[in-house]
């Protein structure tokens, strides 16, 4: 729990500085779980910049079973978009 809040303060914290977009560089799960995505998303989703200012990237762990590349792709599928054509 304790880094759920950290998390939460550093993101209040980049509100208040301005901050225009925000990347998050993986391991939002620690063995792939689909339940883990999901709690990952519903954390994304209370993102006051919304999908379209928020980036995902996978990390080891959210790939650490096979299974847990599509999981990625389906549940937090907003935040991993390419760029428009």
């Amino acid at each position: 729990m304790r880094h759920q809040r950290g998390g939460a303060a550093i993101l209040r914290e980049g509100e208040r500085a301005g901050v225009d977009h925000v990347v998050c560089t993986g391991d939002l799960t620690n063995v792939a779980l689909r339940e883990e995505f999901r709690f990952a998303r519903e954390k994304l989703d209370r993102i006051a910049l919304g999908p379209d200012r928020v980036t995902v990237l996978p990390g080891h762990h959210d790939t650490y079973v096979a299974a847990g590349v599509p999981y990625f792709a389906s549940e937090l599928a907003p935040y991993h978009r390419g760029d428009p054509d």
